[in-house]
């Protein structure tokens, strides 16, 4: 199930729900990145949104969750606390 989730194949999406999933830490080379961030940009109903990517991993936190409300409350602090910029925060 997580191959199916992480190739993208048919039903991945219902993964995500099946597991009431809040965060989903993604290899940017699988092919499931390029589907969230397709779905992102072109779906406002896609549930999910963009929050760290780095040069080996994607994160992607349910909208609106108070997770993500905090984790970018942290990514503000790092900014301007002068963060090493390995990673772009969304």
């Amino acid at each position: 199930e997580n191959w199916k989730f992480y190739l993208a194949e048919s039903g991945w999406r219902e993964t995500l729900k099946k597991y009431d999933t809040d965060a989903v830490l993604v290899p940017l080379d699988q092919p499931v990145l390029k589907e969230m961030d397709r779905l992102t940009a072109s779906d406002p109903k896609f549930e999910w949104e963009p929050t760290f990517r780095d040069r080996g991993t994607a994160i992607f936190m349910r909208r609106g969750h108070q997770k993500a409300k905090r984790f970018e409350e942290t990514a503000d602090r790092e900014s301007a606390f002068g963060n090493s910029g390995t990673g772009k925060i969304f």
